[in-house]
């Protein structure tokens, strides 16, 4: 049995419209996070290392 990918891992054995709606879900926080930042005063440029890398770019369809 294969144990779980951990939520942080594009798991490639997904369809892609799998992999498109985990994005789609993730961006969603994204933004919300970006918002939150910006809500407190802090610029999020400034605060990136606060934000974790995109987990899927598309680059590999």
């Amino acid at each position: 049995m294969t144990p779980a990918l951990p939520d942080f891992v594009d798991d490639l054995s997904l369809p892609i419209e799998a992999r498109r709606a985990r994005w789609d879900e993730w961006m969603v926080l994204y933004e919300q996070g970006v918002a939150v930042l910006e809500a407190s005063g802090i610029d999020p440029v400034e605060a990136g290392y606060r934000i974790p890398d995109m987990p899927f770019d598309g680059t590999d369809v």
